[in-house]
């Protein structure tokens, strides 16, 4: 990366020509509509646009600006993929070439897919002012932008969290529950995060999306990460670290803009985010895709916030459009691996992990205020501190098994596309579980009483499983998943989220004995024929 001393605190270009529309009149018929309408696409602006950036577009005003450029361009198709709390309609489009609609027709196609999305947190607003840029320039033939649809499948949803960013007396951070819904991923209960993994996720199992933020400091205009979970296959992150952000460097920097990791740096070190695989760029190597970050930094100009966020989306499509076999392969490796660790059971499962410095050292800049200005310095051969690494791990089973009363934790699974079979007569099996030492209980997010458990090391025990016993193989594409979520020690697992607070047994754990109580998730290591079947349809 290109290191250069240089503050700067408005643009220094004209980005964009600002366009006046003249007002609509009441349309009397079609003809009349029709005639009312813009003309092209490329003839559109955002209402943040037509202010000169000194507002952001409203929800009412995207809505109408995105049935506009559809009313005006046959390159996308336009879709609603779920409702937010307060009944706001949540907005997707799909630009293909061929046109596709479906997740299955994209995957026939043989391209990468690629998902973006933006304003998960509601006050965080930039980067979706980029992507309604985007869209207009992928809707409008002739652009390079709309060049990349022969390439792939690009799924945009602009828009997450419409109920916060429209809050009074402001916008605020989580949606009309107050929750932080970038921390929803695993336990999926908010409504938005449950149609976006169903409905855009899940039906277009994108090889790449991009998460867009606003977070970071002077100097940089843009901030970066991929999954950084010890679990995952690490070389989803291994793609963006040494080919995807180096392009998103080098088309900023062609703007006078620059890009670094996020999040934050000192003259020692420059650490990365956190590791929790609740959150969606974590969350995305768990599901075997290649999940960015972005976050715009607010001490720029909202300008130069919205055309870096535009340029860094547009960074990551043409690093696809350049190199869709490396992108396809390494997911489809990722994808394939999750099923065949379960399906004959090898490794270990990583239920603890830290973050140590990459074996590379890096150039960064970090700001300071001297005299009331802002100045940069420039660090040179500092550690990076983004790689995980596991601190405690477990053997990975062939399968777990459920009390058959466990309806809430096995919807949780489903809701993650996750198969869950059950037993149709009852079988004696030996198995591995888990002592339990001790329980304690926490506040966070709206969970009064988070459940965490102190287990001791696992134990091997014959146990007859009855009828209707929940039987959940590690060997499918969602395995990671599954080990994440069933593993009692993680800080993710569905105990853990109060989907099986009944069926932990306090009582025998008082009343204490020679024998400890056991963790009722129970592991089957080795393949085994069960009389089992899967659990209809969500």
């Amino acid at each position: 990366m290109s290191m250069r001393s240089r503050p700067r605190s408005a643009p220094r270009r004209g980005l964009w020509t600002l366009l006046t529309l003249a007002a609509l009149g009441v349309a009397w018929s079609g003809a009349i509509e029709a005639q009312e309408r813009p003309a092209s696409p490329e003839s559109l602006r955002t209402a943040a646009e037509e202010s000169n950036f000194t507002r952001y577009t409203s929800y009412e005003e995207m809505m109408e600006y995105l049935t506009d450029l559809r009313a005006t361009s046959a390159e996308f198709r336009m879709g609603i993929y779920g409702q937010t709390w307060l009944g706001r309609d949540l907005p997707y489009l799909v630009f293909s070439r061929p046109a596709v609609t479906r997740g299955w027709e994209a995957a026939a196609l043989g391209k990468p897919v690629v998902e973006l999305h933006a304003n998960v947190h509601g006050g965080e607003r930039t980067l979706r002012e980029s992507l309604l840029i985007l869209v207009r320039k992928l809707a409008t033939p002739g652009t390079p932008e709309n060049a990349l649809l022969d390439h792939m499948v690009i799924v945009v949803a602009p828009q997450i969290n419409p109920d916060g960013f429209e809050a009074r007396p402001g916008p605020t951070r989580g949606n009309a529950w107050g929750i932080d819904m970038n921390r929803d991923y695993m336990k999926l209960e908010m409504p938005e995060i449950v149609a976006w993994v169903q409905n855009v996720f899940q039906e277009w199992n994108p090889h790449v999306f991009v998460d867009g933020h606003n977070g970071g400091q002077f100097p940089y205009h843009l901030k970066y990460q991929c999954p950084g979970h010890a679990d995952p296959d690490q070389r989803l992150t291994a793609v963006c670290d040494n080919g995807i952000f180096p392009h998103v460097d080098r088309l900023l920097e062609a703007e006078g803009y620059d890009a670094f990791y996020w999040s934050s740096g000192n003259e020692e070190r420059w650490s990365g985010g956190q590791t929790d695989a609740r959150i969606s760029r974590n969350y995305a190597g768990f599901v075997n895709s290649i999940g960015i970050l972005f976050e715009s930094p607010g001490w720029q100009p909202m300008a130069d916030g919205v055309r870096a966020g535009e340029l860094g989306y547009l960074a990551v499509l043409e690093y696809v459009r350049d190199n869709p076999d490396e992108i396809i392969e390494t997911v489809t490796t990722a994808r394939r691996e999750a099923i065949l660790l379960g399906s004959q059971p090898s490794g270990e499962v990583a239920v603890a992990m830290t973050v140590e410095p990459q074996e590379e050292l890096v150039n960064y800049m970090i700001g300071r205020m001297v005299d009331g200005e802002r100045q940069i310095i420039e660090i040179e051969g500092a550690p990076l501190y983004t790689r995980p690494v596991a601190t405690q791990t477990r053997a990975r089973p062939f399968a777990y098994l459920l009390p058959r009363d466990a309806v809430d934790a096995v919807a949780l699974l489903r809701r993650h596309n996750i198969t869950v079979e059950e037993l149709r007569e009852g079988v004696t099996l030996e198995v591995e579980a888990y002592p339990l030492e001790g329980v304690s209980w926490e506040s966070v997010y709206n969970h009064q009483a988070a459940t965490r458990l102190d287990v001791g090391e696992p134990v091997r025990v014959e146990r007859n499983f009855p009828i209707g016993t929940y039987v959940v193989p590690v060997g499918q594409m969602m395995g990671r998943v599954v080990t994440h979520l069933l593993e009692p020690e993680t800080r993710d697992n569905l105990i853990y989220w109060n989907t099986m607070d009944a069926w932990i047994p306090l009582a025998q754990l008082e009343r204490g004995g020679d024998d400890p109580p056991l963790v009722p998730i129970f592991k089957l290591m080795q393949p085994q024929p069960l009389p089992a079947r899967i659990v209809g349809d969500r």
